[in-house]
């Protein structure tokens, strides 16, 4: 079970190293139909994409969700009503960094640190968060 403050450092977007713009966060191996990945910006704000693979490897969806809530709860912006088994609620938050939702045992480990994410409006920063 998450702390209250383990979902306040999440929150402050404190998983984020200082001076980085946001970690990216990939489901462990498992049955799925899909490949997911959570990004954990500096600003506590949460973004999903959701990819298939194979020959026609793309992106399915990307949606944003405010920052997670004082219970752990997820609320995402605009999903799709297609979009199933996504992560709804945060449970777990390892010291390694490793993120764990709804219950479920499949660690998201974090597979990146990135720099800056233009595209989305984070630049790199030099000083501070």
């Amino acid at each position: 079970m998450v702390t209250p403050e383990e979902l306040a450092a999440l929150q402050r977007g404190d998983p984020v190293p200082k001076g980085k713009a946001a970690c990216r966060y990939e489901r462990g191996p498992g049955p799925w139909k899909f490949r997911d990945c959570v990004y954990v910006y500096r600003d506590g704000r949460l973004r999903l994409e959701r990819s298939c693979g194979g020959e026609a490897a793309c992106v399915v969806f990307s949606v944003w969700s405010d920052p997670v809530s004082g219970d752990g709860t997820v609320s995402w912006k605009d999903l799709p009503a297609t979009a199933g088994d996504v992560p709804q609620k945060v449970t777990g938050l390892r010291e390694d960094g490793a993120l764990f939702f709804d219950g479920k045992p499949a660690a998201w480990a974090c597979t990146e640190v990135l720099e800056s994410d233009r595209k989305n409006g984070y630049r790199k920063k030099r000083f501070g968060r």
